[in-house]
Order: C-alpha cells, then sequence, then structure tokens
C-alpha cells in the first residue's frame, strides 16, 4: 500500500480496487465462507486456511482463474481482503483452481496476524456499521504552548 514515505522516494504508483465477482457478477464477500482457521499446515509460517460454502466456492475459483492468468508477483494477481473500505491482506493468487478444497493464505504472517484475519474471515458480513465514537479534544491558547 502507498504511504507518505513512498511518496517522498518518488513511488506514484496508485492501485485501484474492484470487487471481486464471478462469472454471473455475484460478489465474493464473507457470506460465503464457512470457516477461516489460523494454522501452518504445510508452511514455515503462519497462515489462514478459508473454506467456501458451494456457492463461494464456485465464485472464488471463477476469480483464481482471472486473476492467476495475469503476470506471476504484480498486484494485478493480488486478491484484496477489505473490512470497512480498510485493506487487510492481498494475497497473490498462485493457483486457477482450488477443486473444491479449502484456500491457503500464506505468506509472512505472525501467529496474531493470522490469528485476528481467521477471525474477521470466520465472522462472515457484518449487516451494520460499527464505528468508535469520535473523541474531541479542545486546544485553548495556553495548552498549544505547551
Amino acid at each position: 500500500m502507498l504511504n507518505a514515505d513512498m511518496l517522498k522516494n518518488g513511488d506514484t504508483t496508485l492501485y485501484s480496487w474492484i470487487a471481486a465477482r464471478g462469472d454471473d457478477g455475484t460478489q465474493l464477500t464473507g457470506d460465503f465462507v464457512t470457516s477461516a482457521v489460523s494454522d501452518t499446515k504445510g508452511t514455515v509460517n503462519p497462515g489462514v486456511t478459508i473454506t467456501w460454502n458451494s456457492q463461494g466456492s464456485d465464485i472464488f475459483n471463477q476469480v483464481a482463474k482471472r486473476l492467476y492468468s495475469r503476470s506471476a508477483n504484480s498486484m494485478q494477481r493480488c486478491l484484496g481482503i477489505f473490512l470497512d473500505k480498510t485493506m487487510l491482506s492481498n494475497p497473490q493468487v498462485m493457483m486457477d483452481n482450488f477443486k473444491n478444497e479449502p484456500m491457503m493464505l500464506s505468506g509472512s504472517f505472525t501467529m496474531k496476524q493470522s490469528n485476528f484475519l481467521a477471525n474477521l474471515l470466520s465472522s462472515g458480513c457484518l449487516p451494520v456499521h460499527l464505528k468508535v465514537p469520535p473523541i474531541l479534544i479542545t486546544l485553548t491558547p495556553s495548552s498549544s504552548q505547551q
């Protein structure tokens, strides 16, 4: 993700994410996740194993097929995982078909990150937006001089 330090160094590459959709236009969402578990199955680093319901598996494989056909190690091969418009992860798709098997997100996760992502994905889609109350800070002339 682009940050201020990258801009200072001259990086002006911007990416615009679009919703991942199946061939019929159905959007891939957390509603299709039946389980998400943090584990280290088959990898050295922690990861998240995601199991989709039947419809989710079909949609995910359609999306994976399109993403896998793009250049390896490019952002166009990544699937962004978002919560409330904030990107949580952007794993690269490494296979074109998962044959209705669980999908493994792997990379450089810590166990804490892996557990956090698994818990969020297991929650599915929330029907309401959750927000924290705003914090009000009042500055007075005397407090701004400290």
